[in-house]
């Protein structure tokens, strides 16, 4: 287009659409060379890099180019053994991906479970969808039983970039609900590790295996438990907006959490379902009070808890 209105056929040069196709070009040329940059950076990460993004990433969707703005707003971080990389009742703000090492997880003092390559910590609510900006109170703690290696974003950085990048959000989204059917399955591949514990489970070999009403019953609890967090989490200012409250709905049909459940978990946090629905409590007093409630369910033992470490 810039040719033709130079070396119009018929007049003179026309001068405004030709300097108007020509800042096209110029704006297309620029993001162009910026995509190809982003596509090359993405094929050129490091080789523990490249090995974190097959492991969990690879089978999520996340394309390369993706993962690659995603690493780039974290950080490797080294943590040396009885590192605390969580503390049970204190205010989160990372969220930890696992990459190398192992670290128990304790619930009042009362060892629930071991993270190993993989597992994320920190991650309440974004398995849902659901981004929480502020620092969620953790509801475990999380120790290191020797060095370990992991990658570690802020939180409110990450959810900013997956509010940014609703592709990169679903892929993220995946690998960490991944990792929550690992933990609620709780495999006992972990228990290897710990030589002392063999003898304990021979012990119970003869003893009745849990069935499956058992196993639905641990998960609804566990399921409820996570929703509680949660929506604490949300309520702590004192009002929630409407796309937080579809969301939690979209939740609870996931979850087959029932609506008396739903208000009995809301009662807990001194709110109504009235003012749950209009989004908002109605005095500051009221608003405190659910604050203080909401560092009491957080230091609550979860039910074989692992959610938000």
């Amino acid at each position: 287009m810039c040719v033709f209105n130079y070396y119009h056929p018929y007049g003179k040069i026309l001068w405004l659409p030709f300097r108007w196709n020509l800042v096209f070009v110029i704006i297309n040329g620029v993001y162009v060379a910026y995509i190809l940059q982003e596509r090359w950076a993405s094929e050129h990460v490091s080789e523990r890099e490249l090995e974190l993004y097959d492991t969990v990433f690879s089978n999520t969707g996340l394309s390369k180019v993706n993962f690659h703005k995603l690493i780039r707003i974290g950080s490797w971080e080294e943590f040396d053994r009885g590192h605390h990389i969580t503390k049970e009742g204190t205010p989160n703000m990372n969220v930890v991906l696992l990459v190398k090492g192992t670290a128990d997880v304790t619930v009042k003092d009362k060892k629930v479970y071991m993270l190993k390559n993989g597992n994320f910590i920190g991650e309440m609510g974004l398995h849902a969808g659901i981004h929480i900006v502020n620092p969620p109170t953790s509801s475990a703690t999380v120790t290191c039983n020797e060095p370990v290696t992991c990658f570690v974003w802020r939180r409110g950085r990450l959810i900013d970039l997956l509010e940014e990048t609703p592709e990169l959000a679903s892929g993220v989204q995946f690998a960490i609900s991944n990792d929550m059917l690992r933990k609620l399955h709780r495999p006992k591949d972990h228990l290897k590790q710990h030589p002392m514990k063999k003898q304990s489970e021979k012990n119970k070999i003869n003893q009745p295996t849990e069935d499956g009403d058992e196993q639905l019953e641990r998960k609804a609890a566990i399921q409820l438990d996570w929703y509680g967090k949660i929506l604490a989490s949300l309520l702590e200012r004192g009002s929630i907006s409407e796309h937080d409250r579809n969301i939690m709905a979209r939740f609870r049909r996931i979850h087959h959490i029932t609506m008396e459940q739903h208000v009995d978990v809301l009662a807990k946090l001194h709110w109504s379902q009235s003012e749950f629905a209009k989004g908002k409590l109605k005095t500051v007093e009221q608003a405190q009070a659910a604050k203080k409630k909401r560092a009491e369910v957080a230091s609550l033992e979860t039910v074989r808890s692992f959610d938000s470490y």
